[in-house]
């Protein structure tokens, strides 16, 4: 699937169900097919009733009749059951392309859309993507369908008996017809800010639950319970009655329109047995055909406050399809063979942030090199190394990996070659064994378990109850902050790139996990062809570095060994050197 075809939701909609068209074809013709039930049943019931009737009357003249009732019953038991297999056929594979495609779709979004959109939020729209489209599809299909083609068969099959009530009943189908149109817009545009507003709740309640360790520390309960209380009477109630009194305002007109076509149909009918224009028998066939028509409009009313619920929700939910996804799967991939750095002239800011963080920023890092960057809250670390990740792009200047500008090349190729080591290491609620493997998919197991010895892991993991394939909890929570960074550190062996990013791995830990932590480090640090750019605050995880970088608001204010910046006076690391050793 292409962004191309799925810009709006109607072309969401078309690319979805094209793969599919015989199949819904045939599940559209079924239930105009049914709507000739309505028509045979009451011709029947006329042709029956005309045979009593008769002067004349005998079994020959009521066997045509009941013939007709019974195929009837039979041929719309049947067109049900083809319609059933069809449905089996193509839904379940159609929910599937949707789901498919819409985590495709938001997960290939950039980093920075991440930082603003609450992963409950992202979550709740996916899932309502699928359930409204499949909603809208059965609302169409069991009630829009039948309502029109029972509406049209059933009145063209009334002039067989009078044309007069067969133009009544087609006027007052073309008045609810207009009065469903001019009320569209704004239901929809109703029950889409309800949406908005529901999605919203499940972003809230995600971004709680995903902080229950804080939310429990400081017992703030009640204030996260008061949070939600607030925003869901002056928000989300307010947004839902609107919604609720406009669709009752809609029902008091249809209504109106529903009794005017029964009573004006019924009034006619009267007249014209009075003045012997139909029969008996015309006289039921008509009422029956009115009365079917009528019961499909009156479902019809609130089926049209479902499907307009559902376009308004799907309409909330397909915002997360509907932003730009700019991609640069089409350009070439990153190869390196030399893993040098080079950062030209940079200059760069965050979106609807006016402070610029680096103002055209030089730096050049050899391959193989062992860099180290220090530096205050607020100095650009982070920062430099998105930058280096891609997650965004320099106003201006230029980023080069082994001689090839980051401009030039893919996303995707960048990142393979470079493996990262955050701070805080998150974890899939998997095994081990996939948490690790997530560094080289292709992996062995034996090479997921020398990694884990590389990083001073195995022996814990094997002492655990299953092993390699115990679980770690959501956000690996069942394991330690130093546990959880030297499985990220196996992962990170396990990739094999030629570039290793340590961004304050182990600012969060004691001494002595550090220790362990720097001792599973010394297989990256050892190997002369890994170029490192470790960022940290404790100063002694860097005396080994190759060269210290001193960064000041985004401007590289020093560097040089561990001992020249020691040695250095007044030097900026020096000072906060003595200061860590207080």
């Amino acid at each position: 699937m292409t962004q191309d075809n799925f810009t709006t939701p109607k072309t969401f909609a078309k690319g979805v169900l094209w793969p599919f068209k015989w199949s819904l074809a045939v599940m559209c013709l079924m239930p105009i097919l049914a709507s000739f039930y309505d028509f045979g049943v009451n011709y029947a019931l006329k042709q029956l009733i005309d045979a009593f009737s008769a002067v004349n009357f005998s079994y020959q003249s009521v066997l045509t009749p009941i013939v007709y009732f019974i195929a009837a019953q039979i041929l719309i038991d049947l067109v049900w059951r083809i319609d059933d297999l069809f449905t089996i056929y193509a839904a379940p594979k159609i929910r599937e392309k949707i789901i498919n495609y819409s985590y495709n779709y938001v997960q290939n979004h950039s980093y920075a859309f991440f930082l603003d959109a609450p992963g409950g939020s992202i979550t709740s729209k996916i899932k309502s993507l699928a359930d409204r489209f499949e909603d809208i599809a059965l609302i169409v299909h069991y009630n829009f369908i039948p309502l029109m083609s029972c509406c049209i068969i059933s009145s063209v099959m009334l002039i067989v008996v009078s044309a007069k009530v067969c133009l009544l009943l087609v006027f007052w189908m073309l008045v609810y017809a207009i009065f469903c149109t001019i009320v569209s817009q704004p239901m929809t545009r109703l029950n889409k800010t309800y949406s908005d507003n529901y999605h919203d709740i499940f972003a809230k309640v995600s971004d709680s639950v995903s902080n229950i360790f804080t939310v429990k520390a400081f017992s703030r309960e009640n204030y996260e319970a008061g949070k939600l209380k607030s925003f869901l009477s002056l928000t989300f109630i307010p947004s839902l009655l609107k919604a609720y009194w406009f669709e009752f305002k809609v029902n008091v007109v249809h209504a109106f329109i529903y009794w005017g076509m029964l009573i004006s149909t019924f009034l006619m009918m009267v007249y014209l047995r009075m003045h012997q224009a139909i029969s008996n028998g015309d006289m039921a066939y008509i009422m029956g055909l009115t009365l079917a028509i009528s019961s499909r409009i009156d479902s019809a009313r609130r089926s049209v406050e479902q499907l307009f619920r559902e376009i308004g929700d799907f309409k909330s939910a397909f915002s997360i399809l509907s932003l730009p996804q700019i991609s640069d799967a089409h350009l070439p991939d990153l190869t390196i063979m030399r893993p040098s750095i080079k950062i030209k002239n940079m200059v760069f800011k965050y979106p609807e942030n006016p402070r610029i963080i680096f103002n055209r920023l030089n730096l050049t890092i050899k391959p193989g090199e062992k860099v180290g960057v220090v530096g205050r809250s607020g100095a650009g670390k982070s920062s430099l190394v998105a930058l280096i990740n891609k997650h965004f792009e320099p106003l201006d200047g230029a980023i080069y990996i082994d001689n090839q500008e980051l401009s030039t090349v893919n996303s995707a190729s960048v990142r393979r070659s470079i493996a990262v080591i955050p701070q805080d290491c998150m974890l899939f609620h998997r095994s081990v064994m996939e948490n690790i493997r997530y560094g080289r998919l292709e992996a062995s197991d034996e090479e997921v378990f020398e990694a884990a010895r590389q990083a001073n892991l195995h022996e814990f993991i094997t002492s655990l109850s299953k092993g390699y394939d115990t679980e770690v909890g959501e956000r690996g929570v069942k394991l330690s902050g130093g546990q959880k960074q030297r499985i990220a550190i196996a992962r990170a062996i396990l990739k094999r790139a030629p570039i290793l990013i340590l961004d304050e791995a182990t600012a969060s830990l004691d001494t002595e996990t550090e220790k362990l932590i720097q001792a599973s480090l010394e297989t990256f640090f050892a190997n002369q062809t890994t170029t490192i750019i470790a960022i940290a605050h404790r100063l002694s995880t860097l005396k080994n570095m190759d060269r210290i970088l001193v960064m000041d608001q985004g401007v590289i204010v020093e560097q040089g060994t561990h001992v020249e910046l020691l040695n250095k006076p007044d030097s900026v690391y020096r000072k906060l050197w003595e200061l860590q050793q207080i």
